[in-house]
Parts: C-alpha cells; sequence; structure tokens
C-alpha cells in the first residue's frame, strides 16, 4: 500500500483550491465546469475527483480555507486592546485588494441556497467575526469610545454589511481600494461616533 507524504497532499489540495477559486471567480458556480477546473489547476479529472468528491465539495473547500484564515488572523487579535476594533476591520478589509472577492462572493450568493453544508460554514463564521466584533464594540462603548445608540450586535452586524458591500465593487473599473478603505474608516468613524 502507497504512504501519503502529508505535506505534498496538502500543498496539492492547495493548488488545487487556488487555480479553482480563481475560476469560480471568473466563471460563478454554475458556469465553472469540470473542464474549465482541469484547465484552471492543471488536473485531469481523475486527480480532482482523488481530492474532492464533486465540484460542490471543492468549492466549499475554497470557501471554508478562506474562512478559517481569516478566523486564525482576527482571533489572534488582542480584544482589549485599545486598537483591536480597527485591526478587526483592516483584517475584514483586506479583500478590497483581492481581485477574486467579488466574483466569489458572486458564486457564493449563487450556490448558498442550495447547499446547505456552504450555509453552515458561512453561518459558522459569520457568528465567529460577530461575535468578536460585538464584544470589541461594547469595550469600546464601556471606555466611552463609540456612541452606544446601536447595541453592539446591531453595530457589528452594520460593520460586516458595510464591508461586505463594498467587496462586491471590488473588480468595478474606477475602485480604488486606498479611497475605499478611507471612506469606510470616516463612515465608520461617523455612523458609530468613534473617538480614537
Amino acid at each position: 500500500m502507497r504512504t501519503v507524504n502529508p505535506q505534498r497532499h496538502a500543498a496539492r489540495v492547495e493548488e488545487i483550491l487556488t487555480g479553482a477559486a480563481n475560476s469560480f471567480a471568473q466563471h460563478g458556480y454554475a458556469n465553472t465546469t469540470i473542464t474549465e477546473l482541469q484547465r484552471a489547476t492543471g488536473c485531469s479529472s481523475g486527480t480532482l475527483f482523488h481530492y474532492f468528491s464533486d465540484k460542490a465539495s471543492m468549492f466549499r473547500a475554497i470557501i471554508e480555507a478562506g474562512c478559517a484564515d481569516q478566523w486564525d488572523r482576527l482571533a489572534a487579535i488582542d480584544a482589549g486592546a485599545p486598537t483591536a476594533f480597527w485591526s478587526a476591520v483592516d483584517i475584514l478589509r483586506s479583500d478590497f485588494t483581492d481581485p477574486n472577492a467579488p466574483g466569489l462572493v458572486g458564486a457564493i450568493l449563487e450556490r448558498r441556497s442550495a447547499d446547505p453544508d456552504l450555509e453552515k460554514i458561512l453561518a459558522d463564521h459569520e457568528k465567529l467575526v460577530l461575535d468578536l466584533l460585538s464584544g470589541m464594540i461594547k469595550r469600546l462603548q464601556r471606555r466611552r469610545l463609540m456612541d452606544k445608540s446601536l447595541t453592539p450586535d446591531e453595530a457589528a452586524r452594520w460593520v460586516v454589511w458595510t464591508i461586505d458591500g463594498i467587496i462586491l465593487h471590488v473588480n468595478d473599473h474606477d475602485f480604488d481600494p486606498a479611497q475605499a478603505s478611507a471612506l469606510l474608516s470616516r463612515s465608520l468613524r461617523s455612523t458609530l461616533r468613534l473617538t480614537d
């Protein structure tokens, strides 16, 4: 029986997911065919199906890996630090410079209602992010550094919705990540009445 080198296996999965993510971002979920995935990953269909049971499981793996990476970076923040909220916002807005972000968001929207497993991955990740932001906001409000007219949960949801809305425009011909980031900071300071 052949032994599997775990590092080689993980590297191959990462290569496949990178190529597949580019394809899903460019073509959407429904229009990404197995032939297109073969081209984008440089793999035969047999190799693809050796690592993933089907196109849906491959797409879920891409989204799950992205959520895990983002959560790892968020969880590393010292939530009690005065700059914690802005550190979290910086991580969430890092997708402003990712040209695949709006295409993958579109593919997620296309697929989400048809795939309960994908829905669970996204809902679980969103809950983690909202809980983390809500806790940070609660601390800012206690320190009188943020207005209390919104509950921490409402404010956290508004932050996530605003960032998600901006990400949909990353590929617009006139999108400027630095300008969008500055506008987001100004709108957060204004809406949430944040003081530094």
